[in-house]
């Protein structure tokens, strides 16, 4: 059995868990890592940042967070250290969390990416909390997968900052998707709309450009993004974990 817990003044309580969607290529949760880090990571480095770690869960979802945070940080000249991953479950967290702690105060990283959703990202910040990193000296940054009612609640994320797809635009998107089919649409439909969008937009690029190949590493990997239902680019607009989208 896996658990999930809130860490309170005379330690840790178990409840019981539910897990995450699997991560399959059609998980929400992959999707919603998937989403570039490159404007969590600048937000950070704005801050004064020079040195991120990176606590992700080691599944699929974990890696390609992980993929994306080590691109950003390259494009961006930050350090990301310590990058450790643990397995989601109560034991899993529980077991390397110290681990984690210890590395990233020896490091003197300046934030802590977490990209993780749910119950898993409350374990994960928790008990990081309890093993000396606070929301007093150390940033919990986050991706769109924070964007729940349930980040704030625990205490260790309040006032952490995550980067979000714009709310207004998704809230129009799925009007405008209910109007025409008549239910509404799936966490993940607004980013495979967007994909469509940029392939569309990489294609027209191409042939005014008379370009053979539209569709290279570099055209897809554009930091500059494209236009689509939720914004250009993708995951712009920076959130706290405590006020919402926009503060």
């Amino acid at each position: 059995t896996k658990y999930s817990f809130s860490c309170q003044k005379r330690g840790c309580v178990r409840r019981s868990i539910t897990q995450p969607a699997s991560d399959s290529t059609t998980s929400p949760r992959l999707f919603l890592s998937s989403l570039p880090a490159n404007f969590i990571l600048a937000h950070a480095a704005g801050q004064g940042a020079r040195t991120v770690g990176l606590y992700h869960p080691a599944d699929r979802a974990g890696g390609v967070a992980r993929d994306g945070a080590e691109d950003a940080a390259r494009r961006l000249g930050l350090r990301l250290a310590p990058v450790r991953a643990y397995p989601r479950s109560f034991e899993g967290i529980q077991t390397t969390a110290k681990g984690y702690a210890d590395a990233h105060l020896a490091e003197g990283a300046d934030a802590v990416l977490l990209p993780d959703v749910a119950q898993g990202l409350q374990a994960a910040a928790a008990f990081l909390n309890q093993f000396g990193l606070t929301r007093r000296e150390t940033l919990f940054l986050g991706l769109s997968g924070w964007d729940a009612p349930s980040t704030p609640r625990e205490n260790a994320l309040r006032g952490g900052r995550f980067a979000s797809l714009d709310p207004a635009l998704v809230a129009d998107f799925a009007a405008r998707f209910e109007a025409r089919y008549g239910r509404a649409p799936a966490p993940e439909a607004v980013i495979g709309y967007d994909a469509g969008a940029a392939a569309a937009e990489m294609a027209r690029r191409g042939r005014a450009a008379g370009d053979p190949t539209p569709f290279d590493a570099e055209a897809i990997t554009d930091p500059a993004g494209f236009p689509g239902a939720a914004g250009k680019p993708a995951g712009s607009v920076i959130a706290s974990a405590s006020k919402g989208v926009g503060s």
